[in-house]
């Protein structure tokens, strides 16, 4: 297994969480049933490795931090 960096971690999170938005996105349009499995199978996919990352990454309590690591990840 890889050992990623604390800013690695969150940016690979942050990339994740995208896909999977994209990939709930499509799965809203009509129903093909064998895209519709695919999709299903990287959404598992894709939830269980970020559940994996966000295990690893240290979380941030003061709200204050929380808001600035933010501000700095979406420059």
């Amino acid at each position: 297994m890889i050992k990623l960096s604390n800013s690695d971690g969150r940016f690979i999170v942050r990339l994740l969480e995208q896909r999977r938005a994209a990939v709930l996105e499509m799965m809203q349009r009509p129903p093909d049933d064998q895209a519709c499995k695919a999709q299903s199978g990287e959404l598992r996919h894709l939830d269980a490795v970020l559940t994996q990352i966000k295990a690893e990454l240290p979380q941030i309590t003061d709200p204050e931090i929380a808001e600035a690591v933010e501000l700095v990840a979406s420059l």
